[in-house]
Parts: C-alpha cells; structure tokens; sequence
C-alpha cells in the first residue's frame, strides 16, 4: 500500500515539474552499443543531435542533471551462420524520469525495433518525437 502511495505521490510531482517547467527538459542519453555496431552508433549519434536541436530540451551530460533519461542499447543481428550481419541492428530504448530531489525512477515508455542503413534518420525522428511527447 505504502509503495502505490510513493509511487501515486512521485508520479504525480513529476507531472507537476514538467507542467510548471520554464525552458526546455533536461535530457541525458545513456547507451550501450556493441562492438563493431556501425548503424547503432550512428543511430545513437543522430538521437543527440536531433535532441540538440529540439527546443523542448537540452542534451545534458550525465544522469543527475537531467529529468528524463533516455536509455539505448544496440546490437548487430547474427546470419543464420552465426556471422554477424553489419546491415542491420536492433535496438532497444527506455525512457525514463527521476523524481527530483530524490532519485526514484520511474519508466515512462520503451521500444523495441530493428533499424538498417536506410533507416538511421526516420528512426532517430521518431525515437526524438516521442520522447518531445513524454515530456510535454
């Protein structure tokens, strides 16, 4: 009972932070990609520069100066030989907020997709467009 209230309570004073915010949302991208991974690092890369570039936030280094994180793992898919395939990557993001001053976080979306070449740009939009949903 006692974790439904703090979780209620949390919940609901980082609506309020984001309601009340003036400027733009503080957010930290944290990723894991795997060795040899080309379209994860690139996809990674073009998410920080499409978030510097939105005017609802602020790429900020480090987790504990931000409100929303986003986390990002990425790993190259295997050929039904076991060799990797440096054509595509999967991908897996979490976005989360911490609940200031304390650092309780909660999740507030995740996704899981696959990505190629091709793709890098559409899929880092989306990734960003949905993180400017969460958050206003």
């Amino acid at each position: 009972m006692a974790w439904k209230i703090l979780t209620s309570l949390t919940f609901v004073s980082v609506l309020c932070c984001f309601c009340f915010a003036q400027g733009p949302v503080k957010v930290a991208v944290k990723f894991n990609v795997q060795d040899q991974d080309r379209i994860g690092s690139k996809l990674v890369y073009k998410i920080k520069e499409n978030i510097r570039s939105s005017n609802g936030m602020v790429l900020t280094p480090g987790e504990g100066n931000s409100d929303v994180q986003i986390e990002i793992i990425t790993m190259m898919i295997t050929s039904g030989s076991g060799e990797p395939d440096a054509s595509y990557t999967v991908y897996s993001i979490l976005y989360t907020f911490t609940a200031k001053p304390s650092s309780y976080k909660a999740v507030m979306y995740h996704s899981i997709g696959l990505c190629e070449q091709g793709k890098i740009e559409d899929i880092a939009e989306g990734i960003v467009e949905k993180a400017d949903q969460l958050v206003q």
